[in-house]
């Protein structure tokens, strides 16, 4: 999950807007594949270059342990 500290949905901060959904989600197809996109932040703002996970010296501590194993 993504947490934006003092951020106010009636003021429509960082131009996000944010409503409700209403209709249920539709049944998902058991059979079928799952895709996602993802995520890019730019943090220093000199553009985005990708590179294949086995290549990128980065790993994150997905289970708040405090370790941080290879591949992960």
């Amino acid at each position: 999950s993504v947490t934006i500290s003092r951020f106010r949905k009636s003021a429509d901060d960082l131009g996000i807007h944010l409503e409700d959904k209403d209709e249920p989600d539709p049944p998902g197809d058991p059979g079928g594949q799952s895709f996602s996109s993802p995520l890019v932040l730019d943090l220093d703002g000199d553009g985005v270059t990708s590179v294949s996970r086995f290549d990128a010296d980065v790993h994150f501590d997905l289970d708040g342990d405090g370790s941080c194993p290879p591949g992960r």
